[in-house]
């Protein structure tokens, strides 16, 4: 029942130039691969089916690779089967993405791209496109360690949490040098849903713009983290929530931004830019230009938590009721030093 187009299993053949299309399997539609070093270069998987995991690709420990590839228009999941990884499905594997489309692909469960389990993963300089599923709609990974470097991760669908990524369980993240832009959620964390983290999760130098969460997080939505950070120049630019425009944190340990800027950024309640709740947040050299909350914190907003900025520059930002640069409430602190508070506007308190 698995590897409709090709099964290997503790063997590690290299495939070059080649094509799966419209195969079929429990698992791993187009390739299944137990305990395989198998180097896809230069491959075409296209409409393949799993009933239930890896609609192109099922890998379990092993240490594949993916090279100049595209992965296309799979499904995982069929009838009352829930799916994962429309296009990639790995299980206590270690996995090499190189410069390869990911585009419309879908599951029925998690991961409309990937899905990863008890996984390390390198992906780098590859494309996350219009995949859709109920969580992680571009990407799921759990208890995994992920490298994501120079990767594009473009208008992909979650009908529940995580549009671009949803991330959770331990294994440590860093997103560098990416762009996650126009993805979508119904629910949480259009850009990247971070929850019960016990690794750290790393933002460093990336763009996310554009996305759009029907309630927590436009950008970044972090439930119940260990370690977070947000730096390197990461611009978080016109995204859209209920609260927290730009990012939307609820957790009792440290989160750090440092060097970064939020931009037009629109919570259509409460934090235009960020939304801290039952949070500690630590604030440097960040930016906040622009941001529009329909009710209080235009910049930002704290509900019992604590929240310490340095040198930070708030231009312009807006709040229909309370608060157009910071808003305070339910016992919370605010610390500012050294920063700047220029043509922001509200209701009451700019």
């Amino acid at each position: 029942p698995n590897g409709g187009g090709l099964l290997a299993d503790n063997t590690s053949p290299s495939v070059r130039e080649c094509h799966f299309i419209r195969n079929r399997a429990n698992s791993g539609g187009g390739a299944a691969l137990f305990k395989s070093k198998t180097i896809f270069e230069k491959c075409l998987f296209d409409s393949n089916v799993a009933r239930a995991r890896g609609g192109h690709i099922h890998a379990r420990m092993g240490k594949p690779t993916l090279i100049d590839s595209s992965l296309v228009r799979g499904q995982a999941g069929m009838g009352f089967l829930a799916g994962y990884g429309g296009a990639i499905h790995g299980s206590k594997t270690t996995l090499r993405v190189e410069r390869c489309l990911i585009a419309e692909n879908q599951s029925t469960r998690a991961g409309g791209g990937s899905y990863y389990r008890g996984s390390r993963v390198f992906m780098l300089d590859s494309d996350l496109e219009r995949n859709r599923s109920n969580d992680g709609g571009g990407m799921f990974s759990s208890d995994t360690d992920l490298h994501l470097h120079f990767v594009r991760t473009l208008d992909n669908d979650a009908l529940n949490n995580g549009g671009g990524m949803y991330h959770q369980g331990g294994g440590d993240v860093l997103v560098e040098l990416c762009d996650i832009t126009n993805n979508r959620s119904v629910r949480d964390g259009a850009g990247i849903l971070v929850r019960k983290r016990l690794g750290t999760h790393e933002v460093t130098g990336t763009t996310i713009d554009g996305n759009v969460a029907g309630n927590m997080g436009g950008g970044i939505c972090y439930f119940n983290i260990n370690v977070a950070r947000v730096m390197g120049g990461s611009l978080f630019g016109r995204n859209i929530a209920m609260n927290g425009g730009g990012i939307f944190a609820r957790t009792r340990n440290l989160l750090e931004i440092r060097d970064s800027m939020f931009e037009l950024n629109e919570a259509q309640q409460d934090g235009g830019g960020f939304y801290g709740m039952q949070t500690t947040s630590q604030f440097d050299r960040v930016v906040f230009d622009r941001n529009l909350a329909g009710v209080s914190g235009g910049g930002m907003k704290t509900d019992m938590g604590t929240t310490s900025c340095t040198d930070l520059e708030f231009y312009g930002n807006t709040a229909i009721d309370l608060g157009g640069a910071g808003y305070a409430t339910n016992l919370a602190t605010m610390r500012f030093s050294t920063s700047v508070f220029e043509d922001n506007s509200a209701g009451d308190g700019a």
